[in-house]
């Protein structure tokens, strides 16, 4: 069997090549642009991050499904409100703390709301941070539904989005003591 299929699939791999346009590169054609690895690089983090941003999906999916039907809705909605309240405060006050200039390696003291962010790469790691740190805030919405109000999830989705998960960000890889 393997003998009779061993032909065409080298034809194949070698059709393939030949329609998509394989060519033979050597070490002395291969040129380096800091500017366009550096552009693949933020296309990468960005790809993450959205793959991330759709786990909210996920979660509020499964916490609709293992809660009374009458709570769906609250449910639903509450799901959405956490990640809009954790990226609020992950934008104002979270990111400064992450990434900021330390103060003896507990927490950031410089750039809330973004004030002093250059263009790009600065953007390219909020994003991917915040869509973390309001996935932490989710993560819990399945444990309190139907045992929590409105009002107080979201202040707690505000305190995990703007204290929690910056300080211990920050204590791990924004140069911080740990």
């Amino acid at each position: 069997m393997l003998r009779r299929m061993l032909p065409l699939m080298v034809a194949g791999l070698f059709a393939a090549g030949v329609l998509t346009g394989y060519n033979v590169v050597f070490a002395q054609e291969i040129t380096s642009d800091a500017k366009e690895l550096d552009q693949g690089a933020n296309t990468i983090w960005m790809v993450g991050a959205f793959l991330v941003f759709f786990m909210q999906a996920g979660f509020a999916f499964l916490g609709a499904g293992l809660i009374r039907g009458k709570n769906t809705v609250n449910y639903m909605t509450k799901s959405f409100m956490d990640f809009a309240m954790a990226s609020l405060s992950f934008w104002a006050f979270g990111f400064a703390l992450m990434w900021g200039t330390s103060a003896a390696g507990i927490a950031g003291t410089t750039n809330f709301f973004l004030t002093d962010a250059a263009k790009g790469q600065t953007y390219v790691d909020w994003v991917f941070q915040m869509v973390f740190a309001a996935t932490a805030a989710t993560i819990v919405a399945g444990a309190v539904a139907e045992r929590t109000r409105t009002q107080a999830y979201l202040a707690y989705s505000f305190i995990i989005g703007a204290v929690i998960y910056p300080i211990y960000g920050h204590w791990v890889w924004g140069g911080g003591w740990l």
